[in-house]
């Protein structure tokens, strides 16, 4: 998968600066995604299964969502 992180504390000096990883489980490369941070990625090959670890249970009423190429983020 080809994994991004954006910055989206609104107070931080890296607000809205990303960073972007292909993780694969043939490198076994991992990204940590800290709180305040907008997650997301693309799978690179078909039928790809991700597992991934979260702080806490799902919230739907926290569920936001960034365009993929929003001009401000780049």
């Amino acid at each position: 998968v080809f994994d991004v992180a954006v910055d989206i504390r609104r107070a931080s000096p890296t607000f809205g600066k990303w960073v972007g990883l292909e993780v694969s489980a043939d490198t076994g490369n991992q990204i940590l995604v800290p709180k305040g941070f907008a997650h997301g990625f693309v799978t690179l090959v078909p039928d790809t299964e991700v597992i991934y670890k979260v702080t806490d249970t799902y919230s739907p009423e926290h569920d936001r969502s960034i365009r993929f190429d929003d001009p401000a983020i780049g």
